[in-house]
């Protein structure tokens, strides 16, 4: 059924051995029951901060012990108190009366500890923990926290870490952060790609292709899933178009307690005769981890001949025939890189019971993508991802700390204090050097009009007088060839240092002096560039005059 592959292990007998000659449609009791099957690869206390701790009194703790941040939560609770009411022959016991405590602890590098601490563990007395209240929790837990902490690892430096009160971190709304820090790893969506393998076919192109679902196909999937139609499904698609029928106009659904399990047919997602790479449904499979392979025949499946940096699992599916009833043969072929994963198959890796086969087969579709998810591809990245997520919320936590200091101490505001920051303005800016023009500077004396630098406000002359440029009937460019061009911004913008005058009534008689100056240098800059130009003003450009000289060596009638 498998061809052997480099970089592959297989799970199963990889042989079609010899069917029995009848078969009973009764469950096989020597098989397991797989709907009590735990999952495997799967973090089981990942949702601890999210039941025993969100809207809780409890203590954060967050620093860096030796260049490894760290974050930490502690909760006293009582471990005993309902059994008490069912049971009070154990009232005197000595392990009722010991508080717990439950920790968690988050690094860098993954899993997270999350520890169970009795308080008879602790050298700190249990007698006053015993008896805390809720309000009195934090007080208890700001004494007695470093033994915690010590007792749960040792090479956490404590004297590094921030204390920070759950309160805080509700009211900032870190608290529903850590609690998606904390379940980063936990879905309970899952999506599987479905191929069909045909007599003769051995490329994966070929895989592709099929348009057409087999029989055998249909039956497997109505046993192991439900068919739903996919225009309006208000339910989790997996990616599937639900409005414009992209994707096809059906797909398969099913459901294992709270988890989701949708299937991408291939045969269902619609795909382009002149689209040689099947690029619609390589989208979809292609990006799935698991793949389930039904050979329609006897055609062995190589899983070397798919190219795809994501499926890292293949469960391969065969329906054969006993008595006209179907019976159907499974086995697994994964990635070198993915751990083993159960629950196991039958020796004979034959499954007689359809209710059986469905129940094997979602535990194993939902353990393989686990374990696929815990290969190198998968968990260097998140790990990289989740460290980054992590110390932003140690950064923001330490954030909250000194906040929090200063709404206690009430320490008197600098802003009331006008000599506070008169000083500290005259701090800032001692010791800072600017680029000031020379007062000893004088303007050029031989400056022609138009083409001096910019002038102060302050200079005799003060208006600045701008180069005029024609704006003739070819545009705002032409006359730049007659000997005249437009300044520059760098010589329009050079300082110029003025000489300050001694009176002030001196300064605002050479101001009005210099606003005739200014106009009167104008107009002769106005004329000498008409002159120059040979050009004539024109009162309307849309009219010229019959005496117009030619300007581009053409007769006012060939202009027109």
């Amino acid at each position: 059924m498998i061809i052997p592959a480099k970089g592959f292990w297989i799970e199963g007998t990889n042989k079609y051995t010899d069917l029995p000659k009848s078969i009973s449609t009764t469950p096989d009791e020597t098989l397991p029951d797989y709907d009590a099957c735990e999952l495997e690869h799967y973090d089981h206390k990942a949702t601890w901060f999210r039941t025993y701790f969100a809207g809780q009194d409890y203590l954060t703790l967050c620093g860096s012990s030796v260049d490894n941040p760290v974050l930490i939560t502690i909760l006293e609770e009582m471990p005993n108190a309902s059994l008490k009411e069912l049971d009070s022959e154990e009232d005197d016991s000595p392990s009722d009366q010991d508080t717990q405590y439950r920790v968690i602890v988050r690094k860098t590098t993954p899993p997270d500890s999350r520890t169970l601490v009795s308080s008879a563990h602790l050298k700190v007395g249990s007698s006053a923990a015993s008896t805390a209240s809720a309000s009195s929790v934090y007080n208890d837990l700001t004494s007695i926290w470093p033994s915690i902490v010590s007792l749960v690892d040792a090479s956490i430096d404590t004297s590094v870490l921030q204390v920070v009160h759950s309160k805080t971190l509700q009211s900032s709304g870190v608290e529903q952060n850590i609690i998606r820090l904390d379940e980063l790893g936990v879905h309970n969506r899952y999506k599987f790609g479905v191929l069909v393998v045909k007599d003769g076919q051995t490329k994966e192109e070929d895989w592709f292709a099929n348009s057409e679902t087999p029989d055998g196909l249909e039956r497997f999937l109505n046993i192991v899933s439900k068919r739903v139609e996919l225009q309006g499904y208000e339910g989790w698609s997996a990616g599937l178009d639900t409005r414009s029928g992209d994707s096809g106009t059906h797909t398969y659904i099913s459901m294992r307690d709270d988890a989701t399990l949708a299937f991408h047919v291939s045969t269902l997602i619609p795909s382009r005769p002149v689209d040689k790479q099947h690029i619609q449904r390589k989208r979809h499979i292609g990006n799935d981890i698991v793949c389930v392979i039904f050979v329609d025949g006897r055609q062995p499946f190589n899983p070397a001949a798919i190219k795809s940096q994501f499926l890292h699992v293949f469960i391969i599916v065969h329906e054969e025939l006993v008595d006209d009833r179907p019976v159907w043969r499974v086995e697994v072929v994964a990635n070198e890189n993915v751990g083993k994963f159960g629950p196991a198959l039958p020796p004979n890796g034959l499954f007689y019971n359809s209710d059986q086969l469905a129940s094997f087969i979602h535990v194993k579709l939902i353990n393989a993508e686990n374990a696929a998810l815990k290969s190198p591809k998968f968990a260097a990245p998140n790990a990289r991802a989740r460290e980054g997520i992590l110390l932003n919320h140690i950064q923001r936590i330490i954030g909250l700390v000194p906040a929090a200091k200063k709404r206690h101490t009430k320490s008197p505001s600098t802003l009331s204090d006008p000599s506070v920051n008169s000083q500290r303005a005259y701090d800032s800016v001692v010791g800072l050097e600017f680029n000031l023009p020379d007062k000893t500077a004088k303007v050029r004396p031989n400056a022609l009009p138009g083409m001096s630098r910019r002038r102060s406000t302050h200079e005799a002359g003060g208006l600045r007088v701008k180069p005029w440029i024609s704006r003739g009937k070819k545009g705002k460019g032409y006359g730049r060839d007659q000997g005249t061009h437009r300044r520059s911004r760098s010589e329009l913008d050079l300082p110029v240092a003025v000489e300050q005058s001694v009176h002030d009534v001196t300064l605002l008689d050479a101001s009005e002096q210099g606003d005739r100056d200014g106009i009167r240098s104008r107009a002769q800059t106005l004329f000498a560039s008409l002159q120059q130009w040979g050009g004539r003003w024109n009162a309307s450009p849309y009219r010229p005059h019959a005496d117009e000289q030619e300007l581009d060596g053409r007769s006012p009638s060939e202009n027109v």
